[in-house]
């Protein structure tokens, strides 16, 4: 992945456990090594995001295709199933 777009949003619900992070990863994706990425063609929720968690969050499902079991809201696959982790 060599580009990241990133846009402003207040929440997605109306709980204070909502989530507060949308992160899509398009369906043409490719790791840094080229293969597959992991996520590709899906959209991730995580709620209760702070600054200090970005970094991590850039490293662990951006670049390296894993969800945040403990920030994971919700997600949908591309065709709109259900992500399940």
């Amino acid at each position: 992945m060599k580009t990241a777009r990133v846009g402003l949003i207040s929440h997605i619900g109306g709980h204070k456990f909502a989530g507060n992070v949308i992160l899509y990863i398009p369906p043409d994706t490719t790791t840094m090594n080229g293969e597959a990425h992991p996520l590709a063609g899906c959209g991730v929720w995580y709620g209760r995001v702070e600054s200090r968690h970005i970094e991590g969050i850039v490293q662990k499902t951006i670049l390296e295709g894993k969800v945040i079991e403990e920030m994971f809201r919700g997600g949908v696959r591309q065709g709109g199933e259900i992500l399940r982790i």
